[in-house]
């Protein structure tokens, strides 16, 4: 869309005739959700998804952290992660 905006010509190919769950998910970071918010399409993403300020993950044996990260610590005020599952 922002090519597009900018006069370029576009041409999307899609691999499926439509959308369908199929178990999984996506996750949109705080620059997927800027990009969106230039196209106006952010608020529409979030509320359909789940807020994401903090992802945590742990080994399955005994749970030893591997990865603590909390958006907050970028700085910027209102910075999150959207979860969204298809």
């Amino acid at each position: 869309m922002l090519l597009q905006r900018d006069g370029h010509r576009v041409t999307l190919f899609e691999r499926f005739a439509a959308p369908r769950p199929i178990g999984s998910g996506l996750m949109i970071q705080p620059t997927g959700l800027a990009v969106l918010a230039q196209l106006g399409l952010a608020e529409h993403v979030i509320g359909r998804g789940a807020r994401i300020d903090r992802l945590c993950g742990k080994t399955g044996a005994g749970g030893r952290s591997v990865l603590d990260v909390a958006y907050a610590a970028l700085g910027h005020d209102g910075v999150f992660g959207v979860g969204i599952h298809l």
